[in-house]
């Protein structure tokens, strides 16, 4: 659930100090390359998957929550199992603890995400099913050497990812990753994430899964469908629709009034050829496995002791 954070210090000093007299981390110093002297900042350490970067007036600790849970507890450096409330908040207080950060932080990045168990092979509902975000083309649609793949759709305030967490761990379950990414502060707030301590509430873990889920209806996931089935006028449409240049094209035409049109028309094309059962299923997992989550409950429902 709750992965990657960027954690701001409003006690930087405080903080610095707390490092440096309880040996919390190994700081490392740089030196000048020129004068060979040991510069004061940048310093930076690391524990298990948290980087710590203290410069001469921020600090910051960044890294995933979930694969900080897993190596504390030999799970090794990964986060496609599950990690459910209880997991999240036991991590949470130990960071806050062990680096004494108690109501003295500011979030300003966060993700969100879920592995879900699908139908299909992950690779091909993103190769071939997942088209579009707001109905614009990928920002970065990426293999990773054959390892992995991977769709991200960049927005002002956020990152929308979806890729095949199956390929890269080589996992016999065909697990699809769908996560959100948060970059601003502003959105943040408006969430209700000021502080560390916020994703301790789970409602605003139900806020953020909510602005996932809203974010999640703007992807364009098409099913398979044979040709032959549809009229060459709608099959025609269909194409059209599916294609990301098209919509570049006629939004540089067309009225908003013809846009909204246009939008209506592949809308009831998909409802009228039933094009969004991947899309529904996926949806369906989603809503499940953040229940699931959030509740602590395993895949059988019953309580975690």
């Amino acid at each position: 659930m709750i992965d990657n954070l960027k954690i701001y210090s409003t006690k930087k000093n405080e903080f610095e100090n707390h490092i440096k007299l309880n040996q919390i981390v190994d700081l490392k110093q740089f030196y000048e390359p020129f004068t060979g002297e040991i510069k004061p900042y940048p310093l930076k350490g690391k524990k298990l998957n948290l980087d710590i970067a203290i410069n001469e007036k921020t600090a910051f600790i960044t890294g995933s929550f979930h694969k900080q849970y897993n190596l504390d507890n030999d799970l090794g450096s990964q986060n496609y199992n599950d990690f459910n409330y209880s997991k999240i908040k036991l991590t949470t207080e130990q960071i806050i603890e062990t680096f004494k950060i108690a109501k003295s932080t500011s979030i300003t990045n966060l993700e969100l995400g879920f592995n879900i168990i699908i139908n299909g092979d992950p690779q091909k509902y993103i190769d071939d099913y997942l088209l579009m975000y707001d109905l614009k083309a990928p920002n970065r649609n990426e293999k990773f050497l054959g390892k992995g793949d991977y769709k991200e759709f960049r927005k002002t305030d956020y990152y929308f990812k979806i890729y095949n967490k199956s390929k890269p761990y080589k996992l016999d379950k065909n697990i699809l990753r769908v996560e959100i990414k948060i970059i601003r502060k502003r959105l943040l707030e408006l969430l209700g994430v000021y502080s560390l301590e916020n994703i301790l509430e789970k409602k605003v873990l139900n806020n953020i899964f909510e602005l996932l889920m809203q974010k999640f209806e703007g992807l364009t996931i098409i099913d398979e469908f044979n040709e032959i089935d549809i009229p060459p006028d709608e099959l025609e449409r269909l194409k059209n629709y599916m294609n990301d240049n098209y919509w570049i094209r006629i939004k540089q035409r067309k009225t908003s009034k013809q846009i909204y049109t246009f939008k209506k028309d592949f809308r009831m094309l998909q409802i009228k050829y039933k094009l969004n059962k991947t899309k529904d299923e996926i949806r369906r997992k989603l809503y499940s496995k953040f229940n699931e989550l959030i509740n602590d409950y395993d895949c059988s429902q019953k309580k975690v002791a």
